[in-house]
């Protein structure tokens, strides 16, 4: 293991509990999506905690540690084209945070939290009706998002292991740790 000189601390002990915590209400909500009874219940709360998660993450994205914060890692429409280019030749930075395409994965999932949240509680409060929509066009958009999160999470775990083996760095870990080396 590297000493404390040849790493950096990039991700805080809030990034790492909240990633880690978001995967698992993730995975038990979409687990107990079909569900009843009870299950049905788990569904909702693993769903309201990972909505409640993405609340803090906002706040700890404004007021947070540098590599937290977004404007670490939310970037340009153009450079995150520049960014994919350079993918593409094998010529990609090395990010200490979140690369470009990362920073779009974290906007990602977190929007599609707040979508599935919001029609999820509409739902479950039978508030269809507020936004004009009928209780079964409801359950076919917070369906449709779910359905997005089956794409989203894999293509995130390629990134990270893309990322890993690129760079030959451990991203895994440094999610667990929070130390990465800083070159």
């Amino acid at each position: 293991m590297a000493s404390d000189a040849e790493r950096i601390k990039v991700w805080d002990l809030f990034v790492r509990v909240f990633h880690w915590s978001f995967a698992v209400a993730i995975i038990f909500a979409w687990l107990s999506h079909e569900w009843r009874g009870g299950g049905r219940f788990l569904h909702v709360w693993f769903g309201y905690g990972a909505l409640g998660l993405v609340g803090l993450r906002i706040v700890w994205g404004v007021i947070g540690t540098r590599h937290a914060r977004f404007t670490d890692f939310v970037q340009t429409p153009v450079n995150d084209v520049r960014y994919l280019a350079s993918l593409a030749t094998g010529r990609e930075k090395r990010y200490l945070g979140h690369n470009p395409l990362g920073g779009l994965m974290v906007i990602a999932l977190m929007l599609a939290t707040l979508g599935l949240g919001l029609t999820g509680y509409y739902m479950t409060q039978r508030g269809a009706a507020l936004l004009g929509l009928g209780r079964r066009d409801l359950q076919h958009l917070h369906g449709l998002i779910g359905d997005l999160f089956v794409v989203l999470v894999p293509l995130h775990i390629l990134g990270v292991v893309w990322e890993s083996v690129r760079h030959r760095e451990n991203l895994l870990t440094a999610m667990f740790t929070g130390w990465k080396r800083p070159d």
